[in-house]
Formats: C-alpha cells, sequence, structure tokens
C-alpha cells in the first residue's frame, strides 16, 4: 500500500491537453437518472475516483515543503489510507456478489493501481490547464470533485450517523 502510495506522488506531473473524466457530479446525476441507484462497483469506481483526486491534491501540495502545508499533508495521507481501506471492503462486496468466498487483496492492489493511476494523470492534467490558464492548480470542476469526495468519504466513514 505505501509502494503505491509513494508511486503515485513520485509520478511526474503531465502535461497534456484534454482531462477525458466525466466530472463525479455527473457520474453520479447519471446514476440517479430513471431511479438507478450505484452499484458496489460504481461505488468503487467513485472511492478509486476520490482517491486519485486526493493523491492529485497531495502532489501538489508535497511540491510546496514549506511546514504549513504539513497537517495537510498528513491528513491527505490518512485519507487515502482510508478510501483504500473503503476500496477493499467495497471489493470484498462485489466478489461476494459473483460467488467468491476469498477476496484477493494482492488482485484489489494490482485493480486499484491500475484504475487510480490513469485517473490521477487525468486529474493533473486538469490541474496542469488550470494553471497554465489562471495560474491556480484548482478550476471549478476541481474544486466540485473535492466537494463531492469530501461528501461521499464523510458519508462512508460513518453511515450510522445519518
Amino acid at each position: 500500500m505505501k509502494k503505491f502510495i509513494a508511486l503515485m506522488l513520485l509520478s511526474p506531473i503531465v502535461f497534456a491537453e484534454e482531462n477525458p473524466m466525466l466530472s463525479l457530479d455527473k457520474f453520479l446525476e447519471n446514476l440517479g437518472a430513471e431511479g438507478n441507484t450505484a452499484s458496489m462497483p460504481d461505488m468503487l469506481y467513485v472511492q478509486y475516483r476520490c482517491l486519485a483526486y486526493y493523491s492529485n491534491l497531495l502532489a501538489i501540495l508535497k511540491s510546496d515543503d514549506s511546514e504549513r502545508v504539513q497537517g495537510s499533508i498528513k491528513e491527505l495521507e490518512k485519507i487515502q489510507i482510508d478510501l483504500i481501506d473503503l476500496g477493499w471492503v467495497s471489493w470484498k462486496l462485489i466478489d461476494f456478489d459473483a460467488g467468491k468466498e476469498n477476496p484477493n487483496y494482492d488482485d484489489f492492489l494490482a485493480n486499484m493501481e491500475k484504475s487510480v493511476t490513469q485517473m490521477v494523470r487525468n486529474y493533473q492534467i486538469e490541474s496542469n490547464n488550470s494553471w497554465n490558464n489562471t495560474g491556480s492548480y484548482f478550476n471549478e470542476y476541481l474544486n466540485n470533485e473535492g466537494t463531492i469526495c469530501s461528501e461521499i468519504l464523510n458519508m462512508l466513514k460513518k453511515p450510522n450517523d445519518n
């Protein structure tokens, strides 16, 4: 797990033209269309997206070596671990629904790494385009992603508080 997080942090920020990901609010809106509810694979996708969002945010903050961001970095690292743990729970439920009795954590990690790596690249594209256009790494798309991820994380971590 630490190896995955380290790889995410060490990956160079890519410079490309377009982020192809549908925003999370549109993705969730499409799920709710026609009365559909989110499936467990949909929830795993959203958890991966949030892990990618926070990984990108962490990479941006780590480029600032000032002491003022150290607390934020530690909190983001904790959020990443929480999302990985929540993703593992979702993965096990998906396997259970598929009739698999013994989910494999290594399979989960391989799937997560492959999926999240591309998502982080897309968030990096968005951040870089925002920086190039406005001088800020954050634009409306990224701010909305952060709000949704924060809400989802709070909902998933405290299901009995709702």
